[in-house]
């Protein structure tokens, strides 16, 4: 059913994860002349995702947290140092945020590698708490596994998924 409301579990981790999905968006460093349009679209996707629903936003920042899925390189410097460690060599000034115009490259290639730092912290919390509130969800859709079990548009898809992952020996946690 198409119009089935999707039965969505709050969790005790939900505005943790939320909490560290701002001081992650804090480790974006932007740089060119579309990057600050780019961090701004961030942000604003981020907000757009929460006002459909608190589950949504929270796994967008699931999503974010984990550097294989998620990378912008094309205008975050942090994400554009761990391809191209010369990048801040090669950086104009002129398009990186008021607050690093005036740093010298050694100073902005340590400012970049302490967000590098700090980021790979926020998506290890990230992971351990997403981790928590699967385990949360799965116990709770269990104690309801009695009661009628609607099947929605978006259960039905993530079972197709989840069988073509398995035919290719995929793992979805």
């Amino acid at each position: 059913n198409q119009d089935a409301k999707i039965d969505e579990i709050a969790t005790p981790y939900d505005d943790v994860i939320l909490s560290l999905n701002d001081s992650l968006n804090n480790t974006y460093l932007y740089y060119g002349t579309n990057g600050s349009g780019y961090a701004n679209n961030q942000k604003q996707l981020d907000q757009k995702n929460y006002s459909v629903s608190k589950s949504v936003a929270v796994k967008r920042s699931m999503v974010k947290s984990k550097s294989t899925l998620y990378e912008n390189a094309n205008w975050d410097m942090v994400d554009k140092v761990t391809e191209d460690k010369e990048f801040v060599n090669k950086v104009d000034v002129k398009t990186l945020p008021d607050s690093l115009r005036n740093k010298t490259k050694a100073e902005i290639q340590k400012i970049v590698l302490v967000k590098k730092e700090e980021r790979a912290i926020i998506q290890q919390k990230i992971a351990e708490k997403s981790i928590l509130r699967d385990k949360y969800i799965a116990t709770e859709k269990a104690k309801k596994s009695g009661k009628e079990n609607v099947s929605t548009l978006e259960t039905e898809i993530e079972k197709i998924i989840r069988k073509q992952a398995k035919q290719f020996k995929m793992i979805i946690p």
